[in-house]
């Protein structure tokens, strides 16, 4: 059973084995096969939560709301491109 999905991306650096939490970007900015993902999701009928899991410091220094429209745009365009 699948409760949740959690959802981000990761960049092309540092390498796989260095990557942690703080690396982790939005969706569609890094490398990951997330469209495939989505798809694998929907084959097996997932109806559960996607939820956006970002630990970035980087966009701790931003401004929160500008940080959660932003993740919620590139979350929802690559959820459209996967599921149309």
């Amino acid at each position: 059973f699948l409760a949740i999905f959690q959802f981000n991306d990761a960049p092309a650096t540092p390498a796989k084995a260095d990557l942690a939490d703080e690396h982790r970007v939005f969706p569609g900015d890094g490398i990951l096969p997330l469209r495939q993902c989505l798809k694998d999701l929907r084959a097996i009928r997932y109806e559960g939560c996607v939820s956006l899991e970002l630990y970035n410091p980087e966009y701790w220094a931003r401004d929160p709301m500008a940080v959660a429209k932003e993740g919620r745009e590139k979350t929802l365009a690559v959820i459209e491109q996967a599921c149309g």
